[in-house]
């Protein structure tokens, strides 16, 4: 699996974060470079940081061109087996507090840490970036893609393919995330999580949760959700203090 491992100078005990990247077509950072700024920062601060590449984007994988990609589950299913490797592999450092852990996860990640959540119990906190949580649900909603979709392959198709990966839908986990603290954020106007779907989802959370919603943005967040997520992971898992400027002037996710 390929990774960065971020670590600060000493040999701590440091808190340890496992971080998983979006999935967004086209991006420069659909892979664990997109919270390698943010991890480089924090290990100022005292954090150990582990960032993987997602099946998807190691340079073996190869995609299968259908509307309803029976190989998209699989690579959910070895994400979070990856993820859970990772863990394994901060907790066996000796420069890491085990009792100290958070998961950061952006999108395809932030569903994926939904499941982490509901049956690793090392992590003490999840922090989940602009997630869907209900799988079913969002493929039968009236999202314009999604009706597309429904349309290509059809209904009968489509909910055979519900019930084989049924068991992998994040909805079936999000209540078996206690006592691991949850933080929810979500931009306010964003084409892949609409309202309805994200006040549903939210529901399905046990507490104790956090929900940030944020104005003048999209799928990708901002500053303020980046320095959000500093302040609230320095409360769970006790980092160290750093200038908020070091979070804030960091380049925008693209």
């Amino acid at each position: 699996v390929p990774a960065y491992l971020v670590l600060p100078p000493g040999k701590g005990p440091y808190a340890g974060i496992l971080f998983g990247h979006w999935a967004k077509e086209g991006s420069p950072v659909r892979n664990r470079k997109e919270f390698l700024d943010e991890a480089v920062a924090l290990a100022h601060a005292g954090a150990v940081s582990l960032l993987i590449d997602a099946p998807f984007a190691r340079p073996e994988f190869h995609s299968e061109p259908e509307p309803l990609n029976s190989q998209e589950p699989l690579t959910e299913q070895q994400q979070v087996i990856d993820l859970r490797r990772g863990g394994d592999l901060l907790c066996s450092r000796g420069e890491v507090d085990p009792a100290r852990i958070a998961f950061v996860g952006h999108s395809f990640d932030a569903a994926l840490g939904a499941i982490l959540a509901g049956v690793e119990r090392r992590v003490q906190a999840y922090v989940l970036m602009a997630g869907t949580f209900n799988v079913a649900r969002f493929l039968h909603s009236e999202d314009p893609r999604i009706l597309a979709l429904r349309k290509q392959v059809g209904e009968k198709q489509l909910d055979q393919y519900l019930a084989t990966w049924d068991w992998l839908d994040p909805a079936h986990y999000v209540g078996h995330t206690a006592p691991a603290a949850i933080f929810l954020q979500y931009a306010e106007t964003d084409e892949f999580v609409p309202r309805a779907q994200r006040q549903q989802d939210i529901r399905l959370f046990r507490k104790p949760k956090t929900i940030r919603i944020y104005a003048g943005t999209d799928h990708a967040l901002n500053a303020q959700a980046r320095l959000d997520r500093y302040r609230w992971l320095r409360r769970q898992i006790r980092i160290g203090s750093m200038a908020a400027a070091s979070l804030e002037h960091l380049p925008a996710t693209q």
